[in-house]
């Protein structure tokens, strides 16, 4: 990576800080951040903030950025074509020229997507090689844009990440996700009764979301319930829609048990 290359993506890390929805961008400007030197995939460690983050630019332009910032995990590709959304926005992704749909969030800056199963996607990472991002009509009406990107193996940096944020290195969740659907939904599925989550008190902003994973009972009930995803990071939204899963019911949509399964599921918080 050249010089000027490297600095300009320790730049983009202290401004992706605070990337997300619009709706819930509020705070002060982050602190100056330690840039390590180069070793399998570039690190950027923040003690202040709690963060530490590993990635790789390509001279497409485009970054892939794995971190943990006080306990929670995000990844962002960035130097995408804007977003014709401000909330989220499906990208097509493929680890073996198998492509998968996923809808991903958009962050404050429109060209930057977050992934809604960062800790899922980092773990694919892990062992480098082909990985190839197809955006709908990001070349223009009805003309798609792909990106082939060759990224390195990984043999500490994604490891320090996960590891930070207490992800496992290894899941058996993860061979669920190419049957769920590009909302991470299972279509056989539907809620009988919906989580209802409090909004976090006191609160700190008016927006927010929180991408959990659950496995689902035969009763309907949802079982070792983990939060994939948030934002704001110190919002308390992941805690909030944790708690509501406890009286959460799924129902299989022809009338029989539930199959034991993954579901994945969002939940949006506003404040009216």
């Amino acid at each position: 990576m050249s010089p000027v290359r490297h600095i300009a993506t320790a730049a983009l890390l202290s401004a992706l800080s605070m990337s997300g929805p619009a709706a819930a961008q509020d705070a002060a400007p982050p602190a100056p951040a330690e840039v390590s030197p180069p070793a399998d995939w570039d690190m950027v460690r923040d003690p202040r903030k709690k963060m530490v983050a590993a990635y790789v630019s390509l001279d497409s332009g485009v970054s892939v950025i794995l971190r943990c910032s006080d306990g929670v995990y995000d990844a962002l590709v960035s130097g995408l074509p804007e977003a014709p959304r401000r909330d989220t926005r499906v990208l097509r992704i493929s680890y073996d020229d198998h492509f998968h749909a996923e809808t991903w969030n958009v962050a404050t800056v429109r060209s930057t997507a977050l992934s809604a199963l960062p800790a899922p996607f980092a773990r694919k990472l892990r062992e480098g090689g082909k990985v190839s991002i197809v955006v709908p009509d990001g070349a223009g009406p009805g003309r798609n844009l792909r990106h082939d990107l060759e990224l390195p193996r990984s043999s500490t940096a994604v490891d320090e990440t996960l590891t930070a944020c207490n992800r496992p290195l290894v899941d058996a969740r993860d061979s669920a996700l190419p049957d769920l659907d590009e909302y991470g939904q299972s279509p056989s599925v539907t809620w009988a009764r919906p989580p209802r989550p409090a909004y976090p008190f006191p609160a700190k902003y008016t927006a927010g979301f929180a991408m959990l994973s659950c496995m689902a009972l035969p009763d309907g009930r949802l079982d070792a319930c983990l939060v994939e995803s948030e934002f704001p990071v110190d919002g308390g939204f992941g805690k909030q829609a944790l708690k509501s899963t406890d009286d959460a019911r799924l129902q299989s949509s022809d009338g029989a048990p539930v199959s034991p399964r993954l579901v994945v599921f969002r939940t949006n918080f506003m404040m009216r």
